[in-house]
């Protein structure tokens, strides 16, 4: 019992100490020192150098002199746009604001095994963002990606979202491909899930992980997805609103409940609940459409 008590005030603290430091973050960026900065890189005046952090390739306005403050801190904030479709190159990685790839953007961002985190959403209307291994992103927000935007994290490190994942805007696409393998920790969702009709969301044989912070938290699969594995933890409920397919296992655990309502879920590997009451049928369905199949 003693064990399991300092056990319980380990993990109070520890999630204070994280809360804190992101409060902290934002609030240390205000009116005076927030800043936008808009990519403008050009190989024939940057001297071949196209890096995030050189302050040849960004200005205060779209498409004007450059010049400007890299955005490299929690303070700043990127946008890609038509202005320059140079993709940046990474030798480190960056804690910013908020990162903004707009219509016209037609390049890639790759963060070529660095980590990037936007203390903001995320915003993906145009242009492809490309975790390639190692890769991290991570958002304290959305992340947004609307038609005409991509997100391929096939071989991300990991993919943390601490609000919702919107894939598309009606009517339109946008594109998500997860990170593959079983690992828990790769894709990690606090608030919701949606994909729009005309938007995609790849599985790439995945694991979604649902610790779901707050309330109202729902999945909506209106367009293409199927999900491949999806693991459910934390104390808040998330509910569905469209029926849903688990190409393999669905496993939740936790006091936080999955609620079907009146939809269905398709599971084509195994189910498992820790609790009976982790999960409210409603008057949904689950439906085991596997060859074997481990129910417990």
């Amino acid at each position: 019992m003693l064990i399991k008590k300092s056990f319980i005030k380990i993990f109070i603290i520890l999630f204070l100490a994280i809360f804190s430091l992101e409060a902290f973050a934002l609030s240390a960026c205000n009116s005076s020192n927030r800043f936008t900065s808009y990519w403008v890189a050009d190989p024939s005046t940057n001297g071949g150098n196209n890096g995030w952090d050189n302050p040849a390739n960004w200005s205060t306005s779209s498409g004007g002199s450059s010049g400007a403050k890299a955005p490299t801190n929690k303070c700043g904030r990127a946008i890609f746009n038509g202005g320059s479709v140079v993709n940046p190159t990474f030798s480190s990685g960056y804690h910013i604001r908020k990162l903004t790839m707009a219509n016209g953007y037609s390049g890639t961002i790759d963060l070529d095994g660095f980590k990037l985190l936007s203390y903001e959403a995320i915003a993906l209307h145009d242009g492809t963002l490309l975790l390639s291994t190692d890769s991290q992103l991570q958002t304290f927000s959305d992340l947004n990606i609307y038609p005409g935007g991509t997100l391929d994290a096939s071989n991300a490190k990991q993919l943390k979202v601490k609000g919702n994942v919107v894939i598309g805007k009606n009517p339109g696409g946008g594109v998500l491909t997860a990170p593959g393998g079983n690992s828990i920790t790769s894709f990690d969702v606090k608030g919701g899930f949606k994909v729009r009709s005309g938007a995609t969301f790849n599985h790439n044989n995945g694991t979604v992980t649902f610790a779901t912070q707050g309330t109202g938290h729902a999945i909506n699969i209106e367009g293409n997805g199927n999900f491949y594995n999806i693991y459910k933890k934390a104390q808040k409920h998330i509910e569905l609103y469209s029926n849903i397919t688990v190409e393999n296992d669905l496993t939740i655990k936790g006091k936080g409940l999955i609620k079907a309502a009146n939809k269905n879920i398709k599971v084509g590997g195994d189910w498992t609940v820790h609790t009976i009451r982790s999960f409210d049928s409603g008057t949904g369905k689950v439906i085991f459409n596997g060859s074997s199949q481990t129910i417990s």
